[in-house]
């Protein structure tokens, strides 16, 4: 070999040797730079998971902490994110390159989220300055530019969380797509397929985020049906109705008063109020609709009208009605919305703002549904008032309620915002709307009142009465509900008894108890027996028992009335579903309690009897009734319950088996 060729092989070495070198260097540093980048993930998902924990103990009081927190972590992020944007042409190397792609992806990702997650918050604090602004202000101070950029800065907000959520709920699902690299295997969680295991990497951290998603879409679902409850975009008429619920009908009670609101940008810019009876009135000569069987039947009335067309237990459903009605008779404005009020969430107003005077009638929150019931039944003829203006007296109640409350500062809100809340929890206050994106806004925050439908499997309870012709009675009516299950053959036989005792006697306001009881049962039923319906007053006949289907449920209709002073129980058996049964096999049984409409809180007893041990139930029984094969409880349908049950399927027995 030349001493030429020696010296261009010694050079060849040194060049191979220097490169192994710099890729040694460049590998060392970009596996350093990879560690840090899931250090850094890392740090992302603790200022998550800790700014979630904050917001959820301490509210808006911890959004400058939080804010700052997410500042460090999205700075931090950023930074690594840049440093591995310089890696890219090592994507083609094999094993680093797999590596600098997989801490690309999660970096971006988590940029991503961080950033979306510090948008929020700004909304939240833009939020938190616009309160402190007004805090000291009242609705009725606002002038028409401030409620105007209320409104603004409202559908803005909605906007930009809208776009966070979003843009959160993106990244996760394209984390749960991200591969794992061979090389880094070990320092990442992966699924058996090889992709991330975002469970694993995030752990409660993502249970965190996914928790913060759903109450800020919940919040957006609730903003956007306040924005048009309030006509942040233009004028919107809004029909009130006044159910009396010591009258009760199926979505809450009578409707004998109705009301016209026009809202534009939160105020009230025009309100009426009228007996329902003058728009009936008017229109008994043209309209003639058949109603609902039972009102011919039982004698209410030959025609429908509005007055009675709030038949279905579902608001929506039953809103629906009572708008084509309002139309065919008449009625004024082009309302979209429809609201449901009974006299109890009107109590709970008149607890705020205090008794109220009207030409000399002192209305206070326990006398309030009494006392307006006289005034319109009663007192009106005594006063010289003509039938028709009988109910005159409710504008200037219901105008200077809203007048009181729309003169409350901001800050003292909480007290109307927890009767709301309270309101629509137990069916004193639904909504419902035409445009179908606003009733499925309001749909997912349950103010509608609908009947939900029942999941494959699970047992339902819905009761639901329309008290026909028997004047003010409902308050002095005992009502009470008892379920049973037990084994029966190869299923098991249900048994559901509803007992009524009429407390009541006959005067002006009161007299026997007549109803018409719908019983909402899963579809699959049998129906096997059904023991207290009557043909009519005082009847020793059995009575007419309907059977139909609604709202994908078995319904059973029955007619029932009770003198003053007596008790009658309406008794129905079936045997359950097959799907439930099958539930109940499979060592699990839910039981689903929707409560009716404008009911205050009818007792509840479940006496559900398994054939195999209970092991867990949810709410639990007394200690004292573990460790046998039963679940019973006494409750109250105040509010829509659910139970649920873990069995020992294991130990079925026989009866209860295929």
């Amino acid at each position: 070999m030349t001493a030429h060729r020696i010296r261009w092989y010694h050079f060849g070495g040194l060049v191979l040797m220097i490169a192994f070198v710099l890729a040694a260097i460049v590998f060392v540093r970009a596996t350093s730079d990879m560690v840090q980048a899931r250090r850094d993930v890392a740090l992302v998902r603790q200022t998550l998971s800790r700014a979630g924990t904050e917001w959820r103990n301490e509210g808006m009081r911890a959004l400058p902490r939080i804010a700052e927190e997410l500042r460090d972590a999205e700075d931090a992020i950023q930074r690594t994110h840049a440093l591995l944007t310089t890696y890219r042409p090592l994507g083609v190397v094999p094993l680093l390159g797999e590596d600098v792609v997989f801490a690309t992806q999660m970096t971006t990702s988590a940029a991503t989220m961080i950033t979306a997650a510090r948008q929020m918050v700004a909304v939240a604090q833009d939020g938190a300055l616009l309160f402190d602004q007004f805090r000291d202000r009242s609705p009725r101070d606002l002038t028409l530019r401030e409620r105007t950029s209320i409104a603004f800065a409202l559908t803005g907000g909605i906007t930009r969380m809208r776009v966070g959520v979003t843009a959160i709920a993106q990244e996760l699902e394209a984390l749960s797509r991200l591969r794992c690299p061979r090389f880094a295997a070990r320092a990442v969680t992966c699924t058996a397929s090889g992709m991330l295991d975002v469970e694993g990497v995030f752990g409660s951290t993502l249970q965190e985020f996914r928790g913060i998603e759903q109450r800020v879409a919940a919040a957006l679902r609730s903003a956007d049906a306040l924005a048009s409850l309030v006509g942040a975009a233009g004028p919107t008429d809004v029909l009130v109705l006044l159910q009396n619920n010591t009258e009760l009908r199926p979505s809450g009670g009578f409707l004998g008063t109705y009301g016209l609101m026009t809202v534009h940008h939160g105020e009230i810019v025009r309100m009426m109020t009228d007996d329902v009876y003058t728009l009936d009135r008017a229109a008994a000569d043209r309209l003639h609709i058949a109603p609902p069987e039972p009102f011919r039947r039982y004698g209410i009335a030959p025609w429908w009208f509005l007055r009675d067309a709030n038949w279905s237990p579902d608001f929506f459903v039953s809103a629906t009605q009572v708008l084509d009605f309002y139309r065919r008779e008449g009625g004024p404005g082009s309302p979209t919305i429809v609201i449901g009020i009974t006299p109890t969430f009107a109590s709970a107003l008149l607890r705020i703002v205090g008794p109220v005077t009207i030409q000399g009638v002192r209305f206070t929150p326990e006398h309030i549904a009494d006392e307006l019931d006289f005034q319109v039944e009663v007192a009106y003829a005594r006063k010289g008032i003509p039938t028709a203006q009988r109910k005159a007296i409710i504008a200037p109640l219901t105008q200077t309620v809203v007048d009181r409350l729309s003169g409350i500062p901001f800050r003292s809100w909480g007290p109307v915002l927890e009767s709301v809340r309270t309101a629509v929890q137990e069916r004193h206050l639904v909504i419902a709307a035409v445009h179908p994106q606003i009733q499925e806004a309001l749909d997912a925050v349950d103010v509608t009142g609908r009947v939900r439908p029942l999941p494959v499997g699970t047992d339902g309870l819905l009761v639901v009465d329309a008290n026909l012709g028997s004047l003010k009675t409902d308050p002095f009516v005992e009502r009470s509900y008892r379920y049973s299950i037990t084994p029966a053959g190869s299923g098991y036989r249900g048994r559901l008894d509803l007992r009524y005792r009429n407390t009541g006697t006959f005067t002006w306001k009161t007299s026997r108890y007549r109803t018409y009881a719908r019983m909402y049962l899963p579809q699959g039923t049998h129906i096997r027996e059904v023991r207290g319906a009557m043909q009519g007053d005082r009847s020793g006949a059995p009575g007419t028992v309907d059977q139909s289907e609604e709202f994908d449920r078995m319904v059973v209709g029955a007619f029932l009335s009770v003198e003053p002073g007596t008790a009658r129980t309406l008794t129905i058996e079936f045997d359950l579903a097959p799907a439930i049964v099958q539930q109940i096999r499979s060592g699990r049984y839910t039981l689903v309690g929707q409560k009716q409409l404008g009911t205050i809180a009818t007792p509840l007893t479940l006496d559900l009897r398994f054939g195999t041990p209970v092991r867990a139930a949810s709410p639990p029984e007394v200690r004292s009734a573990w460790g046998d094969d039963r679940y019973v409880l006494t409750t109250d349908l105040r509010i829509d319950r659910t139970w649920n049950v873990r069995l020992d399927s294991a130990t079925l027995p026989s009866a209860a088996l295929p």
